[in-house]
């Protein structure tokens, strides 16, 4: 049952609000794309009343790879790099990212493509001069995997640093999510009653 009604409650999550542009990674584009035809189909029948988004799948993003490199990175294939784990969990990932193969030795010349910890340093946007240096000395054997994904594991806790911390602050503080939750519903209803009403009126609910 899951199978089948998953993607509509997706296309639901989507087509309420009227968006015009969807992003998404590659993997997700199908779920979209079934919105749009979900919509469509509905507007054929009864009218121009959903709005049919456009599609963005932003190519350096649209597949984030594991930490292995087999798979796409996901929390349940323990394949992620968790940003609210403990900074040991994070560190223990970090560690495990694959790198070139081909490397035996900290001083072998290695290929920065079949490193991983290189390919998310681009991805959080790391200064891009440092990268680079980084690479040229990976390239030359001048610099370990270790340092590398220290350097990374560094860079990663300070990169997402404020909201580690944000997320400890709020969870100290449980009525004020329950009321930022209220006021998302309530700003969520705000918009998609509307269309709704619109929904019933056009099948003849109302």
């Amino acid at each position: 049952m899951g199978l089948f009604s998953y993607p509509v409650l997706m296309a639901a999550d989507i087509l309420l609000f009227k968006p015009d542009i969807i992003p998404v990674g590659e993997d997700q584009s199908q779920h979209v794309e079934i919105a749009c035809e979900i919509a469509r189909t509905f507007n054929n029948r009864y009218g121009d009343i959903l709005k049919i988004p456009e599609l963005s799948v932003q190519k350096n993003v649209a597949r984030v790879p594991g930490i292995y490199g087999d798979r796409k990175m996901s929390k349940s294939l323990g394949n992620d790099i968790p940003i609210f784990g403990t900074e040991q969990e994070i560190k223990k990932q970090i560690m495990s990212i694959k790198t070139d193969p081909a490397r035996v030795h900290p001083t072998d010349p290695g290929n920065p493509d079949k490193n991983l910890a290189f390919t998310y340093f681009d991805l959080l946007s790391y200064e891009a001069s440092k990268l680079e240096e980084m690479k040229e000395k990976y390239r030359k054997g001048k610099i370990g995997d270790v340092e590398i994904k220290s350097t990374f594991l560094n860079f990663f806790l300070e990169y997402f640093a404020d909201f580690r911390t944000k997320k400890i602050e709020l969870l100290k503080d449980k009525e004020r999510i329950h009321e930022i939750r209220i006021q998302g519903a309530q700003k969520a209803n705000a918009i998609t009653k509307p269309i709704l009403d619109q929904i019933r009126r056009a099948i003849g609910l109302i």
